[in-house]
């Protein structure tokens, strides 16, 4: 059996953002399961005495020799047009995954129909895709399974909730406004609030750290996790929502303009007429999964309410707490009486994460999915 699987990957050289977080997850879960891992570049460095790469840059390995293709997001986003080794190449199972949390992702394009496989984080059950599209997720890496092992007992950990984002969009988060309005008020008095943010001004001075550091593209802070791993909750929420009409949310957003204003308006009238739940979009957050890595409660939007869909689906206050908007003041009180759910919570999703989101799960996962 031919076990290579080559990817695209964006050299530092065209964005110093190059961190391919998706990409890195499944190829470390790949080579635990004995595949090798080919790229157009050298990439990721798991130690500072240790100059081999995960992703291996060989030019006598061309990606037609590899039984997977796996393109990514990042690559669309930088040079915006699929490499003619991928196009052209018809022997390789082609995937591309896409971690783009927009209204109008690369991969709804005609061309992309070509490809046996897209993964889609950010994937919203209440609205269309082509047939090629399946949820997909972040997942857990093991430079994040490594800061988080040695978690904190609950009994030793503050009681605080971690409230700071730092690799995120110039843009302000609806939902993250939102948290600031209506929940986090209503923690005040139970939580003590840590709002620290580090400054990639400011990177680490440990040599790996620096080397991790400099590899995600300034997310990497020891400090960080150290205040992870000893807290109880931390807010992992982000994006916006999306009227719950039309049903191909795609058509919502686009153009500029007055046009789209209207049309937007117009949408978001008719759900509020019906009564509509609104779906929720760019939900996906490293804070999420280095959270449950952690066993800390990872305070959400109630994902089967709002559409959030990914490969094994976690249970809401048993692997992470989901609010309600529309019954905010029920899930407070349930938050301030019970007094064991973030140690419990926070312990569930650090046994769920493991169990289905490390890397070798996940690899195991994309395996059935591409039928191998």
């Amino acid at each position: 059996m031919n076990k290579t699987a080559y990817f695209f990957l964006i050299p530092a050289a065209v964005s110093r953002d190059n961190y391919a977080h998706n990409a890195l997850v499944l190829a470390e879960g790949l080579q635990e399961l004995g595949w090798k891992i080919y790229a157009n570049i050298d990439y990721w460095r798991s130690r500072t005495d240790d100059l081999a790469t995960l992703f291996r840059h060989d030019p006598a390995v061309r990606p037609s020799d590899c039984a997977i293709n796996v393109l990514t997001y990042d690559w669309l986003h930088f040079v915006k047009e699929i490499p003619f080794e991928f196009a052209e190449n018809k022997r390789s199972f082609r995937v591309y995954l896409e971690d783009d949390g927009g209204m109008h992702p690369p991969g709804l394009g005609v061309e992309f129909r070509a490809f046996d496989l897209i993964l889609k984080s950010h994937f919203n059950r209440r609205t269309t895709y082509p047939e090629n599209y399946r949820p997909w997720s972040f997942g857990i890496s093991r430079r994040i399974l490594k800061e988080t092992e040695e978690a904190a007992v609950f009994s030793s950990r503050r009681k605080e909730l971690l409230v700071n984002f730092g690799a995120t969009h110039s843009y302000r988060h609806q939902l993250r406004d939102l948290f600031e309005e209506k929940v986090y008020p209503g923690l005040e008095g139970e939580l003590a609030f840590d709002r620290f943010t580090n400054s990639r001004s400011n990177p680490p001075a440990d040599p790996y750290h620096r080397l991790m550091w400099e590899q995600t593209a300034w997310r990497h802070y020891p400090d960080y996790y150290v205040r992870l791993r000893n807290c109880v909750a931390c807010s992992c929420v982000g994006g916006q929502f999306v009227p719950g009409i039309p049903d191909n949310w795609h058509v919502y957003d686009g153009g500029g303009g007055v046009r789209t204003r209207l049309r937007q308006y117009g949408y978001r009238l008719v759900s509020r007429i019906s009564g509509s739940v609104p779906r929720w979009s760019q939900w996906e957050s490293w804070r999420f999964w280095e959270s449950l890595g952690a066993g800390t409660a990872a305070l959400m939007l109630d994902f089967e309410k709002y559409g959030v869909q990914i490969p094994v689906q976690p249970e809401n206050w048993v692997h992470y707490i989901g609010l309600d908007l529309d019954n905010l003041s029920r899930d407070l009180d349930r938050l301030r009486s019970d007094r064991d759910v973030f140690a419990r919570v926070g312990q569930a999703g650090r046994d769920w994460v493991r169990r289905h989101y490390s890397p070798l799960p996940l690899a195991e996962q994309f395996l059935r999915v591409a039928g191998r």
